[in-house]
């Protein structure tokens, strides 16, 4: 609770968990705090215990003690409470990604662990603006290779509902940069067969209408001498169901 606190402002979520926190330290209050011995611990983990909640709770409590929660890493005081919607739709797409190649094969390289980044040579060096290029997910199979781009933005909800002419000015320029931006993540692959997805965010009631219209993903295709390019336009909510999104994913990337 004193770790949430210092985040009162950080929205309404907070203040609900505090709450919660108030409630459940109420019904152990006439108890007192003691950290149990190492041999407790061990005695409590030989016994049958009937429950789920009841050994999460001992697993908690050794965390705890043990300091690791987060991996030894930090003590309870100050834990990050705030991650950007931007690494968590990266992450929720890495995620699929994961799940997606059991269904077509390949192997899955992610840009969060920095095993996609190709740099950008200039010369003199100090000239340069940008130095690399960073793809989120890359998926390399035996004859092609998918590139998938998450893109935490609302312009799949104006793309779906509105005609492109009638879309902002600001909204049509940020996507048109998006698709150059993957178009150029297709020149540092060779293959002659390359799928450059983008994937942007989306109401639950727009993927379900997307589903009953079947009009779940939007594909195109260019070429470049001998190499094929498949550019796709797709979208997820991130309370969808992982096999289901995983499903149609693999239906978007399918030649």
């Amino acid at each position: 609770m004193s770790s949430l606190q210092s985040q009162r402002t950080a929205g309404i979520y907070v203040l609900q968990l505090i709450e919660l926190c108030h409630k459940l330290l109420l019904r152990v209050n006439t108890v007192m705090a003691r950290p149990p011995s190492a041999f407790s611990i061990q005695r409590w983990n030989r016994i049958p215990v009937r429950t789920e909640a009841f050994r999460e709770g001992l697993r908690a409590i050794e965390w705890t003690i043990e300091d690791r929660g987060l991996a030894g890493l930090a003590n309870l005081q100050g834990l990050p409470w705030i991650m950007p919607m931007e690494q968590f739709f990266e992450a929720w797409i890495e995620t699929i990604a994961s799940h997606l190649i059991r269904n077509i094969g390949g192997q899955i390289k992610a840009g969060r662990k920095r095993e996609t980044i190709t740099p950008i040579s200039w010369d003199p060096p100090f000239t340069g603006s940008q130095k690399y290029l960073l793809p989120d997910v890359i998926i390399e199979r035996e004859n092609d290779i998918i590139i998938l781009d998450a893109k935490y933005k609302q312009h799949w909800e104006e793309l779906s509902f509105s005609p492109w002419s009638k879309v902002e000015e600001v909204i049509r320029e940020q996507h048109r940069n998006d698709l150059l931006q993957i178009l150029a993540y297709t020149t540092l692959s060779d293959k002659k067969s390359i799928t450059s997805c983008l994937i942007y965010p989306c109401r639950e009631t727009t993927w379900q209408s997307m589903i009953l219209r079947d009009r779940t993903y939007h594909k195109a295709s260019l070429y470049a001498g001998n190499r094929k390019i498949n550019l796709v336009l797709t979208a997820v909510p991130m309370i969808s169901d992982l096999a289901e999104s995983t499903e149609l994913l693999s239906k978007a990337l399918k030649n």
